[in-house]
């Protein structure tokens, strides 16, 4: 009676409200969440990495992940930045912690159009307030993908390792996940990625 066994199959979120419903949880809803606060704004606006950039006139690009080999390759991040900034009129911003600023800095060296290198000192929060007023997210299989979900904030994830169909947002509308181990994806990438910012 107190015990239920973990699903071993299903996307990560059903498996949990499963668990939190089976306590007595009224359900609310499947959704994400990811509320930005006064202080996440400050911090944004005292860091000045956001200056001149309009809402809604930026793509971010988060080419890191907790572990490296999860990580599409830098050219490839740069090749679709470049296309998406060539076709839609849209600035590049480059996020990451502080930690990947070398990631950042090899997509940055690759691409023709300048980005805004954002891979700084920054909150989760500062940077979900960067996020929350971009067109598209680009990213890996890792935790922005699941604040661009919290964000309603459209993306593109790259997955290399981990289950899909276990970790890949709820809304595959909304957000576009394909499966690259090989990093031979790009031209697929780059069409999830026109169609999102088309409205499609």
């Amino acid at each position: 009676d107190c015990f239920v066994p973990y699903p071993d199959s299903g996307p990560e979120p059903l498996r949990l409200l499963d668990l939190t419903e089976l306590l007595g949880a009224p359900p609310i809803g499947t959704h994400l969440e990811f509320p930005i606060t006064e202080a996440d704004e400050r911090e944004l606006a005292d860091s000045g990495v956001a200056d001149g950039l309009p809402t809604g006139g930026y793509l971010c690009v988060h080419p890191g992940a907790r572990s490296r080999d999860k990580c599409w390759p830098p050219q490839l991040f740069a090749q679709v930045a470049d296309k998406l900034a060539d076709e839609f009129g849209l600035s590049v911003v480059l996020t990451g912690s502080a930690s990947e600023a070398n990631l950042t800095a090899a997509v940055a060296s690759r691409m023709r159009t300048p980005p805004i290198d954002a891979a700084i000192p920054l909150s989760i929060g500062a940077m979900a307030a960067l996020m929350s007023r971009a067109r598209l997210l680009l990213c890996n299989d890792t935790g922005v993908s699941h604040i661009a979900a919290g964000l309603k904030l459209p993306s593109v994830v790259v997955f290399s390792k981990a289950d899909i169909r276990r970790w890949a947002p709820l809304d595959q509308q909304r957000h576009r996940c394909l499966w690259d181990p090989e990093g031979a994806r790009a031209m697929a990438v780059l069409g999830e990625a026109r169609a999102l910012l088309d409205g499609r």
